[in-house]
């Protein structure tokens, strides 16, 4: 993981210290992962007791030469970063 992004104490905390983040204070936090594109982000729900995680991958345009195999490389992203939340929450 590279950065945390904490909405609610607007700050990014990096290995390097903590910086103020910019932007609407909320009930978010999100996770950047290390060189692989993808993030997750979780926040309470509104109306349950549980939390909500949102998974993202992205791959920079300048670097997609075909769509069709840029798509399924961020599928399986996405997938083990599912499968690893998955893990945790069995374990």
């Amino acid at each position: 993981m590279t950065a945390v992004r904490d909405h609610g104490r607007q700050q990014v905390i990096t290995a390097q210290g903590r910086t103020p983040l910019m932007g609407p204070q909320g009930d978010l936090l999100v996770l950047e992962f290390n060189g692989q594109g993808c993030s997750l982000a979780v926040r309470p729900s509104g109306t349950e007791p549980k939390l909500k995680f949102y998974l993202f991958a992205f791959q920079p345009p300048e670097l997609i030469a075909n769509l069709d195999d840029t798509q399924a490389e961020l599928a399986a992203r996405l997938a083990r970063l599912e499968a690893g939340l998955a893990e945790l929450a069995a374990g």
